[in-house]
């Protein structure tokens, strides 16, 4: 199971996830289980959960604090947060390498969610090329192209605001969105109430 957290300026309850994160012992995720912190300058910082004391945060700070230091992570320059138990062999290497974690997610969690009337939906190109945002009801049917044309690599973020291809605003109900882009083909789910 992985777990993510996007950020999202304070509106994410960050001590949340730091909750979230102080639940997640060792025992319960693995010896070998990952705690994956990605800022926005594109760095993945990576940590075992047998390695991590303490995680707490401050006004404007996330800290880790591991068997030999504290690491000190600001806020606004945290991308993701993910926690990634080992479901793989993990290969050795030279000492002070950290291993890569598997398959980055780059369609992230809609918020808000559920959500009324409209939603944000972020999502990460590893490489610049054509993408396809879709939205489908539960039927499958195709509700929505939110996005259908060549983007930039990186970061980036769109909002449904609950209407149709007519304009239409949609029922209440679960629907899907999916991402296809060089590299990407991932869906999420999302509820809209009224």
């Amino acid at each position: 199971m992985r777990t993510m957290l996007i950020r999202r300026r304070r509106a994410i309850g960050v001590s949340a996830a730091v909750l979230l994160l102080c639940a997640l012992c060792p025992t319960a995720m693995g010896a070998e289980s990952w705690l994956a912190i990605r800022q926005a300058n594109g760095h993945d910082w990576l940590y075992t959960m047998n390695e991590i004391e303490r995680i707490t945060y401050g006004e404007d700070e996330l800290y880790v604090t591991t068997i030999e230091r504290t690491d000190t992570y600001s806020l606004d320059a945290i991308v993701r947060i993910d926690f990634i138990p080992d479901t793989t062999t993990v290969s050795v290497g030279p000492p002070g390498n950290r291993p890569t974690p598997p398959d980055p997610l780059h369609l992230f969690q809609n918020w808000p969610n559920p959500f009324s009337p409209g939603t944000q939906i972020a999502f990460d190109l590893p490489v610049a090329g054509r993408a396809e945002l879709l939205i489908f009801d539960v039927s499958g049917r195709l509700v929505r192209t939110l996005v259908d044309e060549k983007r930039p690599a990186g970061l980036q973020s769109v909002r449904w605001d609950g209407r149709d291809e007519t304009g239409r605003a949609v029922a209440s109900g679960v629907y899907f969105y999916s991402l296809t882009a060089p590299g990407v083909d991932e869906n999420r789910r999302m509820i809209l109430v009224k």
